[in-house]
C-alpha cells in the first residue's frame, strides 16, 4: 500500500525501531509517529532520498509493523537532537490498521479519520 500524504495525528511517545539501509541493520528510537511516517532520533543519518526499511512494535502488542520508507529531511545539531524524518512509502494495510487503531486509540487521529481505518 502506498501512502501518500502526512497525517497530523502524531504521538509523542518513544518506540524502539529497527532500521537497515543497504548495510546493517541499526536500532533508533522514534519520538514522533504518525500514520505518514515518523521522526528516527539517531546518529546514524542516511541522505535525503534514501530509502530504508524499517519495524518497531507499537505498545502492548507483540506484532511488528514492517515498513519501506524514505528519508524526507535530516536534523544535525550535534546532540540528542539529531535523527531524521521518514515517510512510509510502503506499508502493509494491515500494518496501517495497527498504527491507526493506535493513534485513535490515543485520540490523536485526525478528526476526517477518527473510527476509520483506511488508508489515507
Amino acid at each position: 500500500m502506498k501512502v501518500e500524504q502526512r497525517q497530523s495525528g502524531r504521538t509523542q511517545q518513544r518506540l524502539k525501531v529497527r532500521f537497515a539501509d543497504e548495510d546493517e541493520f541499526i536500532t533508533a528510537f522514534s519520538v514522533d509517529l504518525g500514520v505518514g511516517g515518523l521522526f528516527l532520533k539517531t546518529n546514524y543519518l542516511l541522505n535525503v532520498g534514501d530509502t530504508l526499511y524499517l519495524e518497531f512494535n507499537l505498545p502492548d502488542t507483540e506484532d511488528f509493523v514492517e515498513a519501506e520508507a524514505q528519508v524526507r529531511w535530516v536534523r544535525l545539531r550535534g546532540g540528542d537532537d539529531d535523527g531524521m524524518g521518514v515517510k512510509f512509502v510502503s506499508l502493509r494495510q494491515d500494518d496501517f490498521k495497527k498504527i491507526a487503531a493506535y493513534l485513535d486509540n490515543l485520540g490523536i487521529l485526525p478528526g476526517k479519520n477518527r473510527g476509520s481505518l483506511s488508508s489515507p
